[in-house]
């Protein structure tokens, strides 16, 4: 009763009245020893105390579950499930990427060891193995986490070769990462994703689709880390003209804002009055698009004047 009070106080947004029957519920499973009913209630209690911000009390509840799990016919796949949401909660919401990344290891191990091989379990592997590439990157540990993209792609590859949307975002995660290593940056690499990733979204977008012309905005950056002032400023202006073309005018400020930074930073460095004159152009198109779709006393529009 306890248990079914709180998930209606739940489901009426009163998430505080709601952990009140759960804990209830909670205490007296645990009493009389319910496992599973403990596994179901902690397992509802979590996620209600993670809406309300108690990530503690949420984790407590997450080794409730654990406990609970023990009685279950798929102890194993269960418990994973259980540990890739506290996985999840110290990555996003307590940002302990170090614990994150346990847990997630944790949870591939005991997947992996089970025999559930039909196309959910092989989903909740290829899930855990992206979100411990992606834990591993906020914790800025390069190397395990561009492994696990690496065998992410292969997951991929074999198991959904249809889904090559994922694919694409897969190598601009790649690409990020190899453009942000500090002195251990590989641009080539990061060119390299890049490339791939853009020539995936044209095949299933278009030539000229916003997605692709992110990705050539992100390329041009990589370019100009690289010293490839050139190959930057072609790659900005493919994406203005696929901007342009989807009257995207935020997308047109970011690239004319971008190009105008980019022509001042020359002029600086070579005190060229024509780069000089084409940055003030371009910051002039810039705050012109701004004009036509924020008010003139906007942030953004503050930054440009």
């Amino acid at each position: 009763t306890y248990h079914h009070l709180g998930k209606t106080h739940c489901g009426m947004s009163e998430n505080e009245k709601a952990l009140i029957f759960y804990k209830e519920s909670v205490r007296i499973n645990k009493k009389i020893g319910e496992k599973f009913a403990l596994y179901q209630v902690a397992l509802n209690m979590a996620e209600c105390a993670t809406q309300c911000s108690h990530f503690q009390l949420a984790l407590d509840c997450y080794n409730d579950c654990l406990q609970g799990a023990e009685s279950l016919d798929n102890e194993g796949t269960d418990a994973a499930l259980v540990l890739q949401r506290m996985g999840e909660l110290q990555m996003n919401k307590l940002h302990d990427y170090a614990g994150a990344t346990k847990l997630f290891v944790d949870a591939l191990e005991i997947l992996r060891a089970s025999e559930d091989e039909d196309d959910d379990g092989n989903q909740r592997i290829m899930n855990l193995v992206l979100l411990t590439a992606q834990a591993y990157t906020s914790a800025k540990d390069y190397e395990n986490c561009l492994d696990y993209y690496e065998e992410y792609i292969q997951l991929l590859e074999f198991h959904c070769p249809e889904n090559e949307d994922l694919l694409a975002d897969t190598y601009l995660a790649m690409a990020n990462i190899f453009a942000d290593m500090g002195e251990e940056s590989d641009y080539e690499l990061a060119i390299e994703k890049l490339l791939e990733c853009k020539e995936i979204k044209q095949n299933i977008y278009g030539p000229e689709d916003e997605q692709a012309a992110n990705v050539m905005h992100t390329l041009a950056t990589v370019y100009e880390k690289a010293g490839d002032h050139d190959k930057a400023t072609e790659a900005l202006a493919e994406a203005l003209r696929s901007f342009k073309m989807k009257h995207n005018k935020k997308g047109t400020v970011k690239v004319y804002h971008e190009l105008a930074r980019m022509k001042a930073s020359q002029a600086a460095e070579s005190d060229s009055l024509s780069d000089r004159l084409a940055a003030i152009e371009c910051y002039k198109e810039a705050l012109k698009v701004r004009r036509q779709i924020m008010s003139l006393d906007d942030i953004e529009l503050a930054s440009l004047l």
